[in-house]
């Protein structure tokens, strides 16, 4: 035993093998950071010296969603490190334990929500916290003296990942002005299965994916889910699943149980009874709006799941696209519609967003790439087709640019540009060299995404995110002026072109994203009338290309600028969303309810206090009753 013992002793120390201290590691920051912490009355908020006023913003945040989550979960004592990286340009987060934290990636979203980033993370990220801290509890809280943090890792194993991540969307719907639950374009994959296909996937193919064919994913079908059994059966369900989880992991399967003894369901017969509803909704909703059909000029995808993104014209008869599929990665594409064929021009990177600008011969588009020592911070680069000679350059290296689009006559470059710092600022850059030949900051530092220059070439148009939500608005680099378009709100735009004096844009204003023109008197019209939605809007001639999405991906379709058929009577939200069938009072205070929020730095000047104090935000989670929707209209169950 005495050799064993020494021999052991000399393998541990002559081992290689890394014993991680964190059980979930994303990777390292810089090791030049300064940080500083800000502590209020639930979080230690971490972040770089150098994100400034970003670090104020995110304690406020936090400390304002604990206030509204406490609508939905019961109070916990709880207080959590929250560590910000914002040298990547990743717009996530994320919840572990073990030991607990709150790790956030604050650059803003191409694709976003009208919400702002710190807003949807906030809410989002502490959701899981207070899922996590239900945990904490009976059975579990007694093993956790011997197994500590670590136990309530392994019981929340037990529950489904569509109920974690449905839940937290939910809260960030149900608790802020937008959220993913408003949007259509977070529903369409679901809606275009079940009313194309022979009704949604069983049970186990949508919870376990599959290698053939497109499956959502687990927050598009878990939201459904969580959101629908609070409509028809209690409004505390889904704390009585993770209360009895906590309680009773030896069962095996407490979901379940906990499900049957408040509605009778098991979880495969909640899913079923969900999107049976939902089919239903969605069949009813299309009859009464009723829709257009566009036909596809990509080539026929016999039965493959195909996406089309991002489609632009570079001729009479070429459409330049990004192709993305299951079994293989992203792709730039030439399509010729008259012949119905396509070949690929190249492979892309890390190729984000799906985005491609065209001009005088040039494709240009942004790819990430990764710091070659530090995990936790990544750059956007801008790079080059030149279609004549199939020739593809980096123009950037080491930048932040997270959109651009390249003027009429291919020479120069706009970029949407997010600094560490959180400073946002459009960049024109020179086409054939990459310099800067000027930058300037957006207006109350309004993040920006998609940018396009007009027809003309001498404005620059792009939706931009404030918090009052999205809106658009022109810059005129001859003039050096900014001029707001379409002033922000909670519809969820897209894209724009401009042409002249006339706008076109991507709305999800009639409930499903369509696309609407904005003339010079002000007067708004809807376009198309596409029954999934559209996206990825661009304009040749008196046409305008967009993707139009199927049960079978994205398709490229034409449609005249101005359709005859065009309408402006369009409803303000649509019923086949679930969040607007549940009432939310906001208004409801009682007369000593007060909150106020105080910022005041300690001595030594790197760590400050925030103390918050303030009233639940309430929602009324109605049963079987008329279910009023949050602008005051009535909808039947």
């Amino acid at each position: 035993m005495k050799y064993l013992s020494a021999l052991l002793f000399i393998l541990l120390v002559v081992s290689t093998e890394i014993l991680p201290g964190q059980y979930y590691d994303t990777g390292q920051d810089p090791a030049s950071l300064k940080w500083l912490q800000i502590k209020t009355s639930h979080f230690n908020i971490i972040y770089p010296e150098k994100y400034g006023s970003g670090g104020e913003l995110y304690a406020r945040s936090l400390e304002d969603a604990y206030s509204k989550l406490l609508a939905i979960f019961p109070e916990r004592k709880f207080r959590i490190p929250v560590i910000i990286h914002n040298y990547t340009i990743q717009s996530n987060g994320y919840v572990a334990w073990a030991p607990k934290r709150m790790e956030l990636y604050p650059s803003p979203e191409q694709n976003s929500i009208p919400l702002s980033p710190e807003k949807q993370l906030a809410i989002h990220e502490l959701a899981h916290v207070f899922q996590m801290s239900s945990l904490h509890q009976g059975f579990t809280k007694i093993l956790s003296v011997c197994l500590g943090e670590q136990i309530s890792g392994i019981v929340a194993a037990l529950l489904p990942a569509w109920f974690l991540e449905g839940d937290a969307v939910f809260a960030e719907s149900a608790l802020s002005e937008s959220g993913r639950g408003r949007s259509p374009a977070f529903q369409k994959q679901l809606k275009a299965l079940a009313l194309e296909k022979d009704g949604l996937y069983k049970y186990d193919k949508i919870l376990n994916g599959s290698y053939r064919d497109y499956v959502p994913d687990h927050y598009r079908f878990g939201y459904q889910m969580v959101t629908w059994a609070l409509i028809k059966y209690k409004p505390d369900i889904w704390n009585n699943v993770l209360n009895y989880t906590a309680q009773s992991p030896v069962t095996g399967n407490p979901v379940n149980m906990s499900l049957r003894m408040s509605s009778g369901l098991t979880k495969k017969k909640l899913y079923r009874e969900t999107f049976d509803t939902l089919t239903k909704i969605w069949t009813k909703e299309l009859s009464t709006n009723g829709s257009a059909p566009y036909s596809a000029v990509n080539p026929v995808k016999k039965d493959t799941y195909t996406n089309y993104y991002s489609p632009v014209a570079t001729g009479t008869d070429s459409i330049v696209a990004i192709r993305t599929s299951l079994s293989s990665p992203p792709a730039i594409v030439l399509i010729v519609p008259s012949k119905g064929k396509e070949k690929k021009m190249l492979t892309a990177g890390q190729i984000y967003p799906f985005d491609l600008s065209y001009g005088h011969g040039k494709i240009v588009w942004v790819e990430t790439e990764s710091d070659p020592r530090w995990e936790n911070r990544s750059y956007s680069v801008i790079r080059l087709l030149d279609i004549s000679n199939g020739r593809v350059k980096r123009l950037t290296h080491k930048t932040r640019y997270l959109s651009v689009t390249i003027s009429p006559d291919g020479k120069t470059i706009a970029a949407a540009e997010n600094s560490a710092e959180n400073i946002n600022r459009l960049v024109t850059i020179d086409a054939a060299t990459g310099a800067i030949t000027g930058s300037v900051p957006s207006p109350d530092n309004v993040s920006m995404q998609r940018p396009r220059w007009a027809a003309d070439g001498k404005k620059i148009v792009m939706i931009f995110l404030n918090n009052e939500g999205e809106g658009i608005m022109t810059y005129s680099p001859g003039k050096r002026k900014w001029e707001i378009l379409s002033a922000a709100g909670r519809d969820d735009l897209q894209s724009a072109v401009l042409r002249n004096d006339s706008l076109w844009f991507v709305s999800s204003h009639s409930g499903t994203d369509n696309v609407y023109l904005k003339t010079h008197d002000g007067k708004v019209t809807r376009i198309t009338h596409s029954r999934f939605g559209c996206s990825d809007l661009s304009q040749t001639g008196n046409k305008l290309i967009f993707s139009d999405y199927t049960s079978s991906g994205n398709d490229i379709c034409l449609v005249s600028d101005i359709e005859s058929n065009g309408s402006n009577n369009d409803k303000t939200f649509s019923e086949s969303l679930l969040i607007n069938r549940l009432a939310v009072n906001q208004d409801q205070k009682s007369d000593t309810c007060k909150k106020s929020t105080q910022l005041s730095p300690i001595k030594n000047g790197s760590i400050f206090s925030i103390s918050t104090a303030g009233c639940p935000f309430m929602p009324i989670l109605p049963g079987s009753n008329p279910i009023r929707h949050q602008f005051g209209q009535v909808l039947q169950q």
